[in-house]
């Protein structure tokens, strides 16, 4: 499923690119993660037609961007909920705040992965080509 859940997600890339990353057990993870949190990792060379993995600042800045969006939304659906007189609200709160916590956990681990991998990748294993 996980699997299936990456490839339907990467659909625009070569099946022997995700394949390729897939192999690699914390690239798999990035890839997984990428797909939780809507992130997409990789960027299209027009000139020689091949897909690679975004550098590491501009995941990290991406990252960074999300995690400022979600809390942004949750802040906002917080205030609506503060002027709700439900009787569930405090239900309601609580829902609100784990959707929160699991999607910064989620950013947070892509982060953590990021971090782990860009070291130990080298260029040659970043560049993968199509066809």
């Amino acid at each position: 499923m996980e699997n299936y859940n990456i490839e339907t997600y990467y659909k625009n890339l070569d099946k022997p690119v995700i394949d390729n990353y897939a192999n690699d057990l914390n690239l798999k993870n990035l890839l997984t993660l990428s797909t939780i949190t809507d992130l997409y990792l990789f960027n299209k060379k027009k000139k020689k037609n091949e897909w690679k993995l975004k550098d590491k600042r501009k995941l990290l800045k991406e990252c960074d961007i999300k995690r400022k969006q979600t809390i942004k939304e949750v802040s906002t659906s917080l205030n609506v909920l503060s002027k709700n007189k439900s009787t569930n609200l405090v239900k309601e709160i609580k829902i609100k705040n784990n959707t929160l916590l699991n999607k910064i956990e989620n950013i947070d681990s892509i982060i953590e992965t990021i971090e782990n991998i860009y070291p130990t990748v080298s260029d040659e294993y970043i560049e993968i080509y199509s066809n």
